[in-house]
């Protein structure tokens, strides 16, 4: 059964960029856009398509695109995005044209961990064990900026989710 992908529209709304800019409007200084790309493999060759609807088993790539409008450098602290409804990240998918630190976070966005996110359990004896978080608990995804945003320069983040 096909979805629409309108999860897509709310998640772009609630993407969010940090800026270190005092009292300035960060609309009025940073130009922002996020589009959904369905990933398509042909005989080994990767192609995307612009995406407006998704079935179950379909990757999607996220892209988001920060322009400056600003006359001075940006500080952009962070990026920050949800994992839509009825999808999972795909691990190792997030990039960035930019020098960022890729966290995740697994309650809605409270703390954040870089990746393999582990954690501690008990195995049948009691033991503790380490294992890595499986990527269908993700809630979030940021990029902590570790650089500015040069005046009209473009900063682009990637990142891709399969549809349950």
């Amino acid at each position: 059964m096909a979805m629409q992908l309108s999860f897509f529209n709310s998640a772009v709304l609630t993407v969010v960029a940090l800026l270190s800019i005092g009292n300035v409007q960060a609309e009025e200084l940073l130009d922002s856009r996020m589009e959904a790309f369905l990933v398509e493999n042909h005989e080994g060759r990767e192609s995307l398509h612009a995406a407006s609807v998704a079935e179950p088993g379909n990757v999607l790539e996220y892209q988001l695109t920060y322009t400056s409008r600003a006359t001075k450098p940006l500080a952009m602290q962070y990026i920050s995005v949800p994992i839509s409804p009825n999808t999972v990240y795909l691990r190792g998918s997030a990039s960035v044209s930019a020098t960022s630190e890729f966290q995740v976070s697994l309650d809605g966005g409270k703390t954040w961990s870089s990746e393999p996110v582990k954690r501690q359990i008990k195995d049948k004896g009691g033991k503790l064990q380490e294992v890595v978080v499986p990527e269908s608990e993700y809630t979030n995804l940021r990029w902590h900026e570790k650089s500015d945003i040069a005046p009209g320069a473009v900063k682009q983040y990637h990142y891709r989710v399969k549809v349950l």
